[in-house]
């Protein structure tokens, strides 16, 4: 038995470990939070709705009361109202007061339209469904002026639509616009006080994510070195990369807003930090993943290219884990100098230590204010009276493959007068209206008074998708969600019949979750959506199980109407999309090479290396995304192997293009001109590869001349001018990349 006083520090100790496990679980649930919705944007679209669609319907039931209206007549301004409001509080995201009432001046108008369209026609079905298309192929169409004006057709649009859906009698048109002022005016108010997101705590908010980001990048490198060769933990490892990618372009696009940054601190010297911050975790990312791959060729990669991976003892591996998982805890001190320790001649570690080393360097700065003071870069101030941000978020989400499907549509070499000329939003335009024309004409032969949900279903495929493969997914996801969301409806209408706290409760949750999943998964919000919309049948008293099961058909059959218009009507190709998205890669790594080039000459660049940097953070995100972008993954779920190593090759090497440009930044004094020869001569490679029309599908002859790695081992070794180490292993690994790219048999 022991003694009191053992047991009692037996106790001691077990309630400390107990303590500091809850705190280690707690700083995970927090950062699995923080990370997974950078700046919290979801969780206050969600809060937004919520609040919106709750505050509105009961200003409208105050409202709506004072004009005498009772029973059916007063309930169903009330829900148009409040749908109205939910709309909005989730469309407009502005980052001033002022833009945000511009927006919102407008919505009563445009809403207006819809109503009182939907009002006059809604007696007359095949009247209906004409301008049910109509009003389709403009809420589309006006798209192309910019985000404001999508905010502006969909409230159009979604006036008209819920006007079919509750069937007003012409005589309560004028208590339908009284109620959409009133929305409006409720939601402008919202939005510029409880609801305003001050660009100042966004950037906060982004950065808490950001670290998150960075601790789970940290932990997947921890997991990849106990499971070396794991394909799983390198997966995670590399998507934890993109994630963090994402997040970094998000600040970036957050710093030209007006407010967001305090007085001492400038955009472009915070530009340069997060630069700083991400190449020291590719560092970090990239040596563990030199240190752990499996010697097994790719699919384009003969196995005399595949390099094999060094041998390192147990104990520097060991010593290895340890400073990974302090650096992770955020023990700077403690991590630089277990960084510090680990041996100089394994090309791996040494990067893995050097980028370990930059994070720890880059965090400090933050933490001892030397960002503000100047201290930390001296040459961060460049450009600042002149910042831009290179991305620009589009409700606070970074853009999608839009602008990619853009430029695929502008390179048709077709005559100036075919349709496939046309703008990609005018050829959206065109899809929606024919998809709505098909899906109404279908959906009237299930149903007369419901053909609407078909039409629904066909538009909101058109909605975020840029491509064919694009609306395809998105409309079999729609119609899973509503499956899944229908059988839910149906147990919960037994729960809550009856019952309008519970009816009401349940249908504000379901926003909250319909907006906030909304970004992660089509499928997830529609499950939502059809959750609350069976809640407001029970509300209407119209609820039954033919009705929801009418909604399961009429959604499928929209989702097939989108699916075939997308595919037969002015097309827009995943690959094309996914061309366009290599050759800016491509461009934009030549740009920021050249830039290299002439710093390393001593000369001024034509062009911002930090913005160019930028760029192709942005460029790779795209490639990236274009990994799910064909029919394959639809039916499979994962993109084909070669898909899968030309993509990472294609990011590997945006990634080592970054890192020249990082290293010639943090050294604006070197004058290199052979590390400057060889940054001109992988930048003309890129332009040669951008040139090339479908990369990787060329023979692997033999090449005229040394590829583009031997060419920069040449350069640099060719005068007494040679380049230090780290800038040489740098310009190595792109050359190894870019080689990994190059057509074998390409003419010179």
């Amino acid at each position: 038995m022991p003694s009191a006083p053992a047991a009692v520090a037996a106790t001691g100790s077990l309630l400390a470990r107990g303590r500091a496990g809850l705190a280690v679980e707690l700083r995970d649930a927090r950062d699995r939070l923080v990370a997974s919705d950078p700046g919290l944007f979801r969780l206050r679209r969600g809060a937004g709705a919520l609040l919106g669609v709750g505050s509105t319907a009961v200003l409208e039931s105050w409202v709506m009361g004072l004009t005498g209206l009772h029973g059916q007549a007063l309930v169903l301004p009330i829900m148009l109202g409040a749908v109205m409001a939910m709309v909005s509080a989730t469309s407009v995201r502005e980052v001033s007061r002022r833009s945000v009432l511009w927006v919102c001046l407008w919505l009563p108008f445009v809403s207006a339209v819809g109503f009182t369209s939907g009002t006059l026609v809604h007696p007359r079905p095949l009247l209906a469904i004409s301008v049910f298309v109509l009003v389709s192929f403009v809420a589309v169409w006006v798209r192309r002026f910019g985000p404001r004006w999508f905010t502006r057709g969909f409230v159009m649009w979604q006036g008209y639509f819920f006007t079919l859906f509750i069937g007003p009698p012409l005589s309560m048109l004028p208590v339908l616009l009284i109620s959409g002022l009133v929305s409006a005016a409720w939601v402008a108010l919202l939005l510029v006080t409880v609801l305003y997101d001050r660009p100042a705590a966004r950037l906060r908010r982004t950065v808490s994510a950001l670290r998150a980001r960075l601790r789970a990048a940290i932990a997947g490198c921890l997991e990849l070195i106990e499971s070396p060769g794991s394909q799983r933990a390198e997966r995670r490892l590399r998507a934890e990369l993109v994630r963090t990618s994402a997040v970094a372009l998000m600040f970036d696009a957050q710093l030209g807003n007006e407010g967001a940054l305090p007085a001492r601190l400038s955009a472009s010297r915070l530009r340069r930090w997060l630069m700083d911050l991400e190449i020291g975790l590719e560092d970090v990312a990239g040596g563990t993943l030199e240190l752990t791959r499996r010697p097994v060729p790719g699919p384009t990669t003969p196995a005399s290219l595949v390099p094999v991976p060094p041998t390192v003892d147990a104990g520097t591996l060991g010593e290895l884990r340890t400073a990974l998982r302090v650096l992770g805890w955020g023990d700077l001190d403690a991590a630089r100098v277990l960084l510090e320790r680990l041996p100089d001649d394994v090309p791996a570690i040494r990067r893995l230590a050097s980028g370990g080393l930059r994070l720890i360097e880059a965090s400090q700065a933050a933490h001892e204010d030397r960002l503000a003071d100047g201290s930390w870069s001296p040459h961060g101030a460049e450009g600042d009276d002149d910042y831009e941000p290179v991305v620009s978020l589009i409700n606070d989400n970074l853009p999608g493959r839009a602008v990619l499907a853009g430029e695929a549509v502008s390179s048709d070499t077709s005559h100036p007068w075919s349709p496939s000329r046309l703008g990609f939003q005018t050829r959206q335009a065109v899809q929606a209206a024919v998809a709505a024309a098909l899906a109404s004409g279908a959906g009237e032969l299930l149903s007369h008074r419901r053909y609407y949900w078909a039409a629904i279903a066909a538009f909101v495929t058109f909605a975020g998708a840029a491509t064919a493969a694009e609306t395809a997914r998105k409309a079999v996801a729609r119609t899973v969600g509503t499956l899944l969301g229908l059988g839910v409806a149906l147990l919960l209408a037994e729960v809550t019949r009856g019952d309008l706290p519970a009816t009401l409760t349940l249908g504000l949750l379901g926003i909250f979750g319909a907006f906030y999943f909304q970004p992660l998964s089509y499928a997830v919000f529609t499950f939502f959506i059809t959750v609350v919309l069976g809640q407001l049948y029970v509300l209407l008293h119209l609820f039954s199980g033919s009705v929801m099961v009418l909604r399961l058909e009429e959604t499928a059959v929209g989702a097939a109407a989108g699916i075939i218009a997308s595919f037969l009507v002015l097309p827009v190709p995943a690959l094309a999309t996914a061309r366009v998205a290599r050759v800016r890669l491509m461009s934009g790594m030549a740009g920021l090479l050249d830039a290299c080039a002439e710093r390393l000459w001593g000369l001024d660049p034509q062009n911002d290396p930090l913005a160019g940097m930028v760029e192709v953070t942005d460029a790779t995100r795209q490639v990236d995304s274009t990994r799910s972008t064909s029919l394959r993954p639809l039916s499979i779920g994962t993109p084909s192997p070669a898909q899968q190593h030309y993509t990472t090759v294609l990011i590997g090497a945006g990634g080592a293009s970054r890192a020249v440009a990082q290293w010639v930044i943090s050294h604006p004094d070197a004058v290199l001109p052979a590390a400057a020869a060889a940054c001109r001569a992988l930048a003309d490679e890129c332009r040669r590869l951008a040139e090339v029309s479908s990369l990787l599908q060329q023979p692997r002859g033999a090449l005229h001349g040394p590829g583009p790695d031997g060419q920069v081992q040449m350069l640099i070794d060719s005068d007494g001018h040679r380049a230090p180490r780290e800038l040489s292993e740098r310009l190595l690994r792109l050359g190894d990349a870019l080689a990994l790219l190059t057509p074998r048999g390409r003419l010179e």
